[in-house]
């Protein structure tokens, strides 16, 4: 069963539970789905309308559920977050300060300190102001930055665990590839 046919599935256990109780009692139902007790139409006609309204509202109860995330659908999100960790690893720091994982270092922004280098003839206030607003606190800024996005990161794959275990999936139907994934333990 998946999220998008639950409410299918409750309104059917629904029409089960009514006719099964009705069967039980020895009630038929015709080819329009009016309920028999042999010659007696009114003794079934009060049975069915008794029955309905025991069991009306059995798939309301199911209403709560049908807004529960489904947890595949983080696995983009996951993979985006993943993605922008490698772009903005500069390669200071060890480790994802999350999941204490390396991230290679992207070789694109070792550029800046050649632009810096680049600079150095350059003079002027004009200079010193991209220096000091832009070139200086660029590893700073892009190191908090991949911090934000690790933690953003590690708390997406914490809510999609927290869904995986409400819904009672096993690993492996939702994303098993995140570290936190790994050290939750999985019950029935």
């Amino acid at each position: 069963m998946s999220y998008e046919q639950l409410a299918q599935h409750a309104a059917e256990i629904e029409r089960t539970a009514i006719v099964k109780s009705m069967e039980r009692r020895g009630f038929t139902q015709d080819s329009q789905g009016v309920w028999q007790a042999g010659s007696d139409v009114e003794r079934a006609r009060v049975a069915g309308e008794l029955t309905v309204s025991r069991f009306q509202g059995v798939s309301d109860m199911f209403t709560p559920f049908l807004n529960m995330p489904d947890p595949a659908r983080f696995d983009p999100l996951l993979t985006h977050l993943g993605e922008t960790l490698k772009i903005l690893s500069s390669g200071n720091t060890e480790a994802d300060p999350v999941y204490r994982a390396g991230v290679a270092a992207n070789d694109d922004l070792l550029g800046m300190n050649t632009v810096g280098k680049a600079l150095q003839d350059w003079r002027g206030s004009a200079a010193a102001a991209f220096r000091q607003n832009f070139v200086e606190p660029f590893p700073a800024v892009t190191t908090n930055q991949f911090a934000l996005v690790a933690t953003l990161r590690g708390a997406v794959d914490a809510e999609q665990a927290m869904w995986s275990r409400r819904c009672g999936r096993p690993p492996g139907t939702a994303s098993t590839t995140s570290p936190t994934r790994r050290r939750w333990r999985w019950t029935r």
